[in-house]
């Protein structure tokens, strides 16, 4: 069952095709009628070409119908963008997929925007011509096929990433082609094709034999392509979705006009009538409405049985949101408006593999790259060659120690090597392979080791001897929490929720870091935990680094727990005294449940009536005065720290068992990964990277610490673009100034917000994803690190530029 099952019963119940039967006039109707609209068409025998020039708009629309429909039967082309080099692999990916269905004969729907009049499309002969298919066993040209390559407008990387690269490594070839899920990687003896493996691009591990893939160019390398509207099928029909301006198509064409009125309700505008759903919902059923109730998840279906009963028609299906139209006596309404769930919609998401944790060697290594081999010392990376052994040929990695001394390491021994790391960027000396130094130094660093560790073990013992508070085991509130995470956990997240409510549970102190890249999904762990502190009775304590931050997670606990009556206050530098007076008092008998602040809440005067848990977020931007003062805290109750970056000594702790460690490597499935940039200032690229980010209806983050400069870098960015709104920030605001510009970039107020490193930690804009770094050359690693995770925390595409 779905929503084709939804359209079928309500068209033989209720005639709801009469509403579309004059739709070449155009339509007003609610926006949740459209999917259903373009399956009348479907019904009629009409080919949709779906028309808007709203990037958003058309994501939830092929979101709907590719759900419905299927991959086979529906393609969109994300031709949005004046330059298409902007978002060129997700337009290449589609478009190979496009041409694949159109020439099948299999497609039924296309979506785009109105540029797409401009699209060249290949005829079939040149799509065979140009085909490039690898066979196990076939001899094939190494050198040529590079060229192929290259002709067809593939990059060369180190490591295949993303679809439009290959990589090279002796005798090994991986390639990415456009539309595919995931690389091909082909082993060559000599210029015969051994084998051919799909692989995941985030592990590089090999994960299924191949007999054989095919690989086509990039859009712009086809010759004698014509016009995609001369090719198109003469049932053809032109769907324009609230499309500005007048267009011109060589077919019939409509508009549709997402509106409520007195006929036609959306769902918000019918329930925001009503107080009470329960009213509403047995209102409806008295009148003889037939109500449906679309659902993407299992769960939701079962929780709507409890609260609504048997008389709704429960289906699996997606709408962007319900409806009403009362003379038919129709009703129809989503998991997502009933239970106000957040839809991540990702268009990309069929080209997107399943989440897999990187491999820490072969993501970054590169020439020249300093390496710690375990038996013989510090070398360096020299590349990886092919090797003839026993007249088998073996891939090796070449190793070089100092005095030229080198070693050809199997790659099935890479266990045996790390990358190197240290706290400087100094160079290290090189190992020498003959003599016993490296030896040496082994012994000393293993006698180091049970020094400190026998000290970290007196220091702990009294910690570990304490008994902690036992929270209760999970409550049916906890459960509801839970399942209203508008997203999908993922196995990491699912782990560590699993391994804090053990120690929760339990009897011992809990000390455990929580260490996860930007936007993992660590503050929904946070919400988890602290939501179970507070069903047991007792208070929780969030301290964040920054006051921006704590506004921030105040903003996300209010949202996720306010429904079941958790009191959150947030106490920082902003606070009126007579605020931060009332807060007190109220903590002091336990009236609060959750204090989130900065190290304001570490003062003398700042008393918990019954504290149990403490949550540190980004632990390493406190300040020894800071910590010292946490430990004291630490001592007696709970503690979760987390951290994209933590500092070398905690994370050294967890390493060695004193703390427990908990890794998110895992990203959510729609996140894509952050195209980085190192630039000089060009007023063109600047500008034109503004420009696609605003027709794409996101927003800009510019980065400059020098709050003398950010008038003038106000104005110079208005002058080059002066189309949008622009508003700088820093921490030297008055409190209410600063929250009043924060909360309108959060709300879409402000295209492009200047701003100084207050924005460095926790901020959550999902819809930025353009971000610009000046003087990128003044900030460490960690800094860059954390700043561009302020962009990228959608299923979006996003770009850093460092200047």
């Amino acid at each position: 069952m779905s929503l084709s099952a939804v359209y079928t019963n309500l068209n033989s119940k209720h005639q709801l095709s009469t509403i579309f039967n004059k739709w070449e006039n155009g339509l007003s109707l609610p926006r949740g009628l459209f999917s259903l609209f373009i399956l009348y068409l479907l019904e009629k025998q009409y080919f949709p070409i779906i028309v808007t020039d709203d990037e958003i708009a058309s994501e939830n629309i092929y979101d709907e119908l590719f759900k419905l429909l299927g991959k086979d039967e529906i393609s969109y082309l994300p031709f949005f963008s004046g330059d298409e080099s902007f978002n060129k692999t997700a337009f290449e990916n589609h478009f190979s997929q496009f041409t694949r269905l159109f020439y099948n004969n299999t497609l039924r729907v296309i979506i785009s925007s109105p540029r797409v009049t401009n699209l060249k499309l290949p005829n079939k002969i040149i799509l065979e011509k140009f085909r490039l298919v690898f066979k196990q066993g076939e001899e094939y040209q190494f050198e040529w096929i590079i060229s192929k390559l290259s002709e067809f407008a593939y990059q060369r990387a180190n490591i295949v990433e993303f679809a439009g690269q290959y990589a090279v490594r002796g005798g090994i070839l991986d390639i990415y082609p456009f539309g595919e899920t995931y690389p091909y990687r082909l082993e060559f003896f000599a210029n015969t094709i051994e084998s051919i493996f799909r692989f995941h691009p985030n592990s590089q591990d090999n994960l299924e034999a191949c007999s054989n893939f095919s690989l086509m160019p990039a859009s712009n390398r086809y010759e004698d392509s014509s016009a995609l509207i001369k090719n198109l099928p003469s049932n053809s029909v032109f769907i324009l979705f609230e499309v500005k301006g007048h267009h011109y198509f060589s077919y019939p064409s409509t508009r549709f006009l997402p509106a409520s009125n007195s006929f036609f309700k959306s769902w918000s505008a019918f329930s925001s009538a009503f107080e009470d759903p329960l009213q509403m919902f047995s209102l409806l059923k008295n009148d003889g409405f037939s109500i449906f109730y679309l659902y993407e998840r299992d769960l939701y279906r079962k929780k709507v049985m409890e609260f609504l009963g048997e008389s709704v028609f429960r289906e699996w299906g997606v709408l962007s949101e319900g409806f009403v139209i009362p003379q038919k006596r129709i009703a129809v309404l989503t998991e997502h408006e009933l239970f106000q769930r957040e839809r991540m919609v990702n268009p990309n998401e069929q080209f997107i593999p399943e989440s897999s944790q990187r491999s820490p060697l072969t993501e970054s290594l590169k020439y020249g790259d300093f390496l710690v081999h375990r038996d013989h010392g510090i070398c360096r990376f020299d590349g990886i060659k092919t090797i003839v052994i026993d007249d088998v040929p073996q891939d090796v990695v070449i190793l070089q120690f100092a005095r030229d001394d080198r070693i050809y390491l199997s790659t099935k021994q890479l266990h045996k090597v790390f990358k190197f790391s240290a706290s400087s960027e100094v160079k290290p000396e090189l190992s020498a392979l003959k003599g016993i130094k490296w030896q040496n130094v082994k012994k000393k660093v293993t006698a180091a080791v049970h020094t400190v560790a026998e000290d970290l073990v007196k220091l702990y013992r009294q910690r570990q001897a304490l008994q902690g508070y036992r929270f209760f085991p999970d409550t049916e509130e906890q459960a509801d929490l839970e399942s209203s995470f508008p997203f999908q956990e993922t196995a990491d997240q699912l782990k560590a929720i699993a391994e804090i409510k053990e120690d929760m549970e339990s009897d011992r102190i809990m000390d455990r870091l929580i260490c996860g890249d930007v936007g993992f999904g660590k503050t929904e762990v946070a919400i988890r935990a602290a939501f179970k502190a507070v069903m047991s009775g007792v208070q929780v304590a969030i301290l964040v680094p920054t006051t921006i931050l704590s506004f921030q997670h105040f903003e996300t606990f209010q949202q996720r727990l306010s429904k079941y009556g958790v009191v959150i206050e947030v106490l920082n530098r902003f606070n009126s005294t007579k605020n931060s007076i009332q807060i007190k008092r109220l903590l002091g008998k336990g009236k609060i449940d959750i204090l989130i602040g900065t190290h304001r809440i570490l003062s003398h005067d700042v008393v918990f009536r019954n504290l149990a848990l403490l949550i540190i977020d980004e632990e390493h931007r406190f300040g020894v005065a800071d910590k010292e003062k946490i430990k004291k805290l630490k001592n007696s109750i709970d503690v979760i720290t987390m951290s994209a970056t933590p500092i070398p000594r905690t994370l050294e702790f967890s390493l060695m068992g004193v703390r427990d460690l908990t890794l998110i490597e895992t990203p959510p499935k729609e996140r894509l990964p952050i195209q980085t940039k190192i630039i000089n200032w060009d007023d063109k690229l600047i500008s034109d990277a503004i420009h696609r980010e605003k027709q794409r209806n996101g927003q800009i983050i510019f980065v400059c610490n020098d709050i003398s400069r950010l008038q003038d870098l106000q104005n110079e960015l208005q002058r080059l673009v002066p189309s949008i709104s622009i508003r700088f920030a820093h921490g030297q605001m008055k409190g209410a100034e600063l929250e009043d510009i924060l909360l309108a970039f959060y709300s879409h107020k402000i295209d492009l917000l200047i701003s100084t490193t207050i924005i460095e930690s926790g901020i959550d804009i999902p819809n930025a994803n353009t971000l610009f770094i000046l003087d990128a050359q003044n900030f460490g690693l960690s800094q860059l690190y954390q700043l561009r995770g302020r962009v990228g925390r959608s299923h979006r595409r996003a770009y850093a530029y460092l200047i």
